[in-house]
């Protein structure tokens, strides 16, 4: 599990902190598409599935 900050600005959605690592330990390459699933709403925790390009 990679702790990665989630932020709502405007109408922008932003992973920020945690994102790069969790990006390189997974090698999500440019026109890889990561789809997010909720599994815990009152954790905020998303399990992820990576479609490669």
């Amino acid at each position: 599990m990679w702790p990665v900050l989630y932020q709502e600005i405007c109408e922008f959605k932003i992973l920020s902190s945690g994102w790069e690592n969790f990006s390189k330990a997974n090698n999500i390459k440019p026109g890889d598409k990561c789809v997010f699933e909720l599994e815990s709403k009152h954790e905020s925790i998303y399990g992820v599935n990576i479609v490669r390009k």
